[in-house]
């Protein structure tokens, strides 16, 4: 996705044989033709948060799921992809092109707005297997896990751990999101100031009144993408990413409260942890896919809202 596809570019060559099929096959995912589905889940700990209101946990509980986004979709090279999102309990789909160094999404898959970003429309993370290859192509050397059958073909099931850069860039995105939920901590409190962290406008990790960053609360641990490579021809079969962020409900509490004289004990205590997992799964490799950018039309139907970030 745009901001967050890795460049393509020849595999690095390397003495070991399993990061080097990693590499190539990653190459091939963020450079190829071919079809893709996708699904997003998270799981949600809130057993070591205190004073939580009830609109912060049901926010966080509308994370919980396997499937919380699903799609399908098609490239055509890199930079060039489209493809169609459902969010689970939200009616209504989300078609979204990115093609010219642009992003467009469409609620009807005929009319589009254009974009700023394509992870917009998915809770601030890269779905696509071109986003999930990029990230592995930073990651340290593969391990191979062994052998598995993916869609009938036998591929070598490799793990990478991404590099902390790595896995500041994938998850920029999503701590906004997340921090939009920190904000419904604060909403439904008995003091008054509680309510200043409900609503964080176009940058929902500050405050609009005192300034309190929310961003700086989220603390991600390590992340991991593990491929799929086909043991005939080394094409990436499917990927899996992973990672889980901690909301530090001590720290935002301490922060807001000094910032308006409140006792801490009046705010959500504890912490809220987030596990993520984007699954891909490619097909039609080499297909004769063709993604133009489409017009934009100023009368394009609102999008349906994206439970990651309303």
């Amino acid at each position: 996705m745009s901001g967050l596809t890795a460049c393509g570019g020849s595999a690095a060559p390397s003495a070991d044989p399993s990061t080097a099929r990693a590499r190539s096959a990653d190459a091939g995912a963020v450079q190829g033709a071919y079809r893709f589905s996708l699904t997003v889940g998270f799981s949600v700990d809130l057993s070591a948060a205190a004073n939580l209101p009830l609109p912060a946990r049901h926010y966080f509980n509308e994370l919980q799921g396997a499937s919380v986004v699903t799609g399908s979709g098609e490239q055509q090279g890199q930079g060039r992809d489209r493809f169609t999102i459902s969010y689970r309990d939200v009616p209504g789909s989300v078609t979204v092109v990115q093609a010219g160094g642009r992003a467009f999404a469409s609620a009807d898959g005929k009319r589009f707005h254009d974009l700023p970003d394509a992870t917009e429309a998915t809770g601030g993370l890269g779905v696509t297997p071109a986003d999930l290859a990029g990230y592995a192509q930073e990651a340290g050397g593969a391990q191979s896990m062994g052998y598995e059958v993916v869609g009938g073909r036998l591929a070598d099931h490799l793990r990478l751990r991404l590099a902390s850069a790595a896995v500041e860039r994938l998850v920029t995105g999503f701590r906004h999101r997340l921090g939009r939920g920190a904000g419904t901590t604060a909403s439904a409190g008995s003091h008054p100031a509680q309510a200043q962290l409900a609503d964080a406008g176009p940058a929902p990790t500050a405050t609009p009144d005192q300034g309190v960053d929310v961003e700086p609360h989220v603390h991600t641990g390590d992340a991991q993408i593990d491929l799929e490579v086909a043991t005939d021809g080394g094409r990436l079969l499917q990927a899996t990413e992973s990672f889980h962020s901690v909301l530090d409900l001590d720290g935002l509490a301490r922060a807001v409260a000094a910032s308006d004289h409140l006792s801490v004990g009046d705010l959500p205590r504890g912490s809220i942890d987030v596990a993520a997992v984007v699954d891909v799964r490619l097909s039609d490799q080499g297909a004769r896919i063709s993604v133009d950018p489409p017009p934009v039309d100023p009368n394009a139907p609102a999008l349906p809202g994206d439970p990651l970030t309303t």
